[in-house]
């Protein structure tokens, strides 16, 4: 028989057992796959990371990676199978609540129903004087959204007229092309835009505000409801510490301001999409902001 030395014996085998102790698997991270739109939101990323952060010593180390680039319709279908994408921030309907999982706790506090124009240069008195839905649709302005955006039925259902096109990018190339009057965009993520295009002859709206309750809620695969309970738990977390509302109001406070939002004319729109479960929580001011308060 042949005796091994013992510091042999240790450097041939210790590192088999260690392969197979659960305390050392236990500690590997979990890869989540996170919708490269949502990465490009870079509140919503803050609070999804919020979220994970929160649930890490409950669910375990994570590790975050982009998926591919892709619009909003194929990613529901990718995300709905776990495939390429295991977790997406957008608004819900009855549809999506049915094929995937939502975390009802809104991301941005309901701000993706709360917007402002992006217009063409030299149109400002196109809009000057609105008051009412009625005035809008009596101007004949027009708006600009995605094909797959529940918006745009919201929109349509209030009687305004819509342009759509499948790709994002598009919509600011149709805005400029004089395709329509404006593209709605949320408070939340005007700012980065106006931006983007200034140069190429688009700006802000200065008075109106279209306002409608829509949510933005992390999405996961039905097949992954570990994940869901995960962003459930950390959401919850992150509420009762006060770590949530202060990540929403020190990232979007100075933006109010800059939008003028309590000087605007708000102009409400009914939402025909919000689920039984989603209406639920619609009188819960705990999860919603309203940032036409001084």
């Amino acid at each position: 028989m042949i005796r091994l030395p013992i510091f042999l014996f240790i450097a041939l085998f210790f590192p088999m057992i260690l392969e197979g102790s659960p305390v050392i698997a236990a500690e590997k991270s979990e890869e989540i796959i996170v919708w490269n739109r949502l990465i490009d939101n870079p509140v919503a990323y803050r609070v999804l990371t919020l979220a994970l952060d929160q649930s890490v010593p409950e669910f375990g180390p994570y590790r975050l990676t982009s998926s591919t680039p892709m619009e909003q319709g194929r990613m529901v279908a990718e995300l709905e199978h776990n495939n390429s994408i295991h977790v997406a921030s957008f608004a819900p309907n009855a549809e999506r609540e049915s094929r995937l999982l939502p975390v009802r706790i809104p991301v941005t506090k309901g701000l993706l129903g709360i917007r402002v124009c992006l217009i063409r240069k030299g149109t400002q008195e196109l809009f000057n004087g609105v008051q009412s839905l009625e005035e809008w649709r009596e101007r004949g302005l027009t708006i600009g959204q995605g094909t797959h955006w529940p918006d745009t039925t919201i929109l349509e259902h209030n009687g305004l007229t819509v342009r759509k096109t499948a790709k994002y990018e598009s919509l600011f190339k149709m805005l400029i092309s004089k395709r329509f009057h404006c593209f709605s965009r949320s408070v939340s993520e005007v700012l980065p835009e106006l931006d983007r295009y200034a140069e190429q002859g688009i700006e802000l709206e200065r008075n109106l505000a279209l306002v409608y309750r829509l949510p933005t809620f992390f999405f996961v695969s039905r097949d992954n409801p570990r994940l869901a309970r995960r962003l459930n738990r950390g959401m919850q977390l992150a509420q009762q510490d006060g770590s949530f509302d202060r990540l929403i109001n020190e990232n979007y406070a100075p933006q109010f301001k800059q939008l003028g939002l309590s000087q605007r004319t708000a102009i409400p729109l009914d939402n025909p999409l919000l689920s039984n479960e989603t209406r639920a929580i619609v009188d819960n001011k705990e999860l919603w902001l309203d940032p036409f308060q001084e």
